[in-house]
């Protein structure tokens, strides 16, 4: 079982590779090709919303989302184009009708004839204007799993493929550092600092910072027999006299930023803690 913290780290590469496969299937041609970049805004979705949704950074996520969405751009590519490449069956084919253009100011459509005069399976995107009649040289797929398209463009949709993979593991980094788990308050200053002190151990450091400022006030000089005697009925004077000090006074300047500050801690964390150390005591 996934345990809760792992669980968006899980969700998030499912979410990636959903969406970079889908992209690859778009390229295909059961998907329409004026349908592709609505495919991929879909499919890069739940990136978002699992980036987001797990520790709520927006920052890290819309990163990782721009990078997803190029990887899916390059992966429809390669897959639309770059899958023809190579030893697939080169045709002459005849430009039949212009069927359209595949989004506002993109390439043309086309729909092809083979050089037996039947109409081929697919349709021809290709920046390159033709007229009806126009002989082009085209790569085919006889099993109908991919548009036709043209040696250039199958070439350069290989290259595109293959830079996208640098992108696509830095998408995926940034995915993951989006939902990493978040680290357990305290785990840090336990590894390194240790347990936080104890109450008593508190109320030490405030006697010691008392008796640097007033070792002539009343009660023993040792901080741990100061601390043993401030029961108000064994001790009351030893007790007001404390209480005095941090009413009006503070530590004993050193000139020292650091130490000075590390003084003024050792009075402002200690005040509680005796009070709550007495408590727990008497």
């Amino acid at each position: 079982m996934w345990s809760s913290r792992s669980l968006p780290v899980v969700l998030m590469l499912a979410a990636v590779i959903a969406a970079v496969g889908l992209s690859a299937c778009s390229g295909t041609a059961w998907c329409p090709i004026g349908a592709r970049v609505p495919v991929l805004l879909l499919a890069s979705l739940p990136v978002l919303f699992v980036g987001i949704s797990a520790h709520g950074r927006i920052g890290w996520t819309l990163a990782a989302w721009g990078l997803v969405f190029l990887t899916q751009i390059a992966a429809m590519l390669a897959t639309a184009d770059g899958a023809l490449a190579g030893d697939r069956e080169r045709v002459a084919a005849t430009v039949l009708a212009d069927t359209g253009v595949d989004g506002k100011g993109g390439p043309h459509l086309y729909a092809l004839a083979g050089p037996d005069g039947r109409r081929l399976d697919g349709t021809l995107r290709t920046e390159v204007p033709h007229r009806p009649g126009d002989r082009v040289e085209v790569l085919v797929d006889r099993s109908g799993w991919y548009h036709p398209t043209t040696p250039d463009a199958a070439s350069e949709a290989v290259s595109v493929g293959v830079g996208a993979a640098p992108i696509g593991c830095a998408a995926l980094a940034l995915a993951l550092v989006a939902v990493r788990p978040q680290r357990r308050e305290g785990s840090a200053r336990a590894r390194w600092l240790g347990p936080p002190p104890t109450d008593a151990e508190l109320a030490r450091r405030l006697v010691v910072e008392f008796r640097r400022a007033r070792p002539d006030a009343p009660g023993p000089q040792d901080p741990d027999e100061y601390l043993a005697a401030l029961d108000p009925v064994a001790d009351r004077d030893a007790f007001d006299a404390l209480v005095a000090w941090i009413h009006t006074s503070g530590p004993v300047a050193t000139g020292g930023w650091t130490e000075d500050r590390a003084r003024l801690r050792a009075v402002t964390d200690g005040i509680p803690a005796l009070f709550r150390w007495r408590a727990a005591r008497f």
